[in-house]
């Protein structure tokens, strides 16, 4: 192309070195627009969508839970509850963040004990009691002020210290999968395969205590406690509520249910799958009266899962 542009009889010659960086850049942004339409394409595949949600979710667990459980007894003063003194939230909005190390400074230097009542990702409103703050001396507001300032309330949940949060990504992406609309069955039962997946490996972890002693060895702080078996119920019923009159997604619900009794090491977790599989069992025999073998079959899958459990 630059040979036809140029001529013996033109009086200036041609700019050969910028018709070619311009050729050049023309193509290599073809390229770029190539492969980010691309990207797009694959980001927008539902598969990777839940797949990046669980990766977040891992995270939170590997940033969160403990190898070994240390559990902590709460040792307050026996009249704590007597002589407390409450101090309201001030402010509507998701607990993000609790700097318990802050708080344990604050409550040391002040020979303070203070029990927090919520815990990050609970919804809280101005005037509800946020923490309880016990002391041999008059407590002044300054006080709850300094200590409110180390609880960061926030109009939306983050994954800094909140483990249900990522949990509930995937749930949503399976309940959105079985609205009316759309009807994507297969992705309901992809984000089940992974909320399978991150709760099995939080079966292996501990959550922290939320009990702080000072050097001393004072019990300074109790926080409000979150246990793995609080999240296998808000992870799994509403996407098997949403499928209840749905054959296959029941039956991959029930195999989940399954694989988890499998990997729980706790009889509370075994307790709240044994009432999911109560109310997967309740589902059975109200939707399927019409289908007398799927009824049947779903039936026996049922009580296939509870002998295991």
């Amino acid at each position: 192309m630059i040979g036809i542009l140029h001529h013996e009889q033109l009086a200036e010659p041609v700019p050969s070195f910028t018709i070619s960086f311009v050729l050049v850049y023309c193509f290599l942004s073809f390229c770029l627009l190539l492969g980010f339409t691309n990207h797009v394409a694959q980001s927008c595949i539902a598969d990777n969508v839940v797949f990046r949600v669980y990766d977040h979710a891992e995270s939170a667990i590997r940033r969160i839970t403990i190898d070994e459980e240390k559990l902590l007894e709460p040792d307050f003063s026996d009249d704590f509850d007597e002589k407390c003194k409450a101090f309201e939230a001030g402010g509507n909005g998701f607990i993000q963040n609790i700097d318990y190390s802050e708080l344990l400074e604050i409550a040391a230097n002040n020979k303070l004990q203070i029990r927090i009542l919520a815990h990050a990702g609970d919804f809280v409103v101005s005037k509800q009691k946020l923490f309880e703050v016990y002391s041999e001396e008059e407590l002044d507001e300054d006080l709850g002020k300094r200590i409110l300032k180390h609880i960061i309330i926030g109009n939306e949940r983050t994954p800094t210290q909140d483990i249900e949060y990522s949990f509930r990504h995937l749930t949503e992406i399976g309940l959105r999968a079985l609205s009316p609309g759309i009807n994507d069955h297969q992705t309901a039962k992809v984000s089940l395969n992974y909320i399978t997946s991150g709760l099995a490996d939080l079966f292996e972890k501990f959550l922290p205590n939320v009990v702080y002693y000072d050097d001393d060895h004072n019990c300074r702080i109790v926080g409000k406690p979150k246990y793995a078996q609080h999240l296998v119920e808000p992870a799994i019923l509403p996407i098997m509520d949403a499928g209840q009159n749905k054959s296959d997604i029941l039956h991959h619900v029930l195999d989940k249910i399954h694989v988890l009794s499998e990997c729980a090491p706790s009889p509370e977790i075994k307790d709240i799958l044994m009432k999911l599989l109560n109310i997967a069992k309740d589902y059975i025999s109200i939707n399927f009266d019409h289908n007398q073998a799927l009824k049947k079959e779903l039936e026996l899958h049922a009580n296939r899962v509870k002998r295991n459990i």
